[in-house]
């Protein structure tokens, strides 16, 4: 079973070269840290805010994974 590309773990940090218009239809500016997701075709992008968000979720979602009783 394939699993989806569009997902968190396929995505990285990079800094923004030039301002743009990002996947999640918010604006993109130059020096913002965004998400970028190179193995979509064509290639994702998320906003600075977005990208934020989604990476303070999925840090919560991860210590309170780990810190679940067995």
């Amino acid at each position: 079973m394939r699993l989806p590309l569009d997902r968190f773990q396929n995505y990285r940090t990079i800094t923004a070269r030039f301002a743009s218009k990002a996947t999640c239809g918010h604006e993109i500016k130059a020096g913002d840290q965004v998400g970028y997701n190179p193995r979509l075709k064509p290639a994702k992008t998320v906003c600075a805010e977005c990208w934020r968000r989604w990476v303070a979720e999925n840090c919560e979602a991860e210590m309170y994974e780990f810190n679940l009783p067995y």
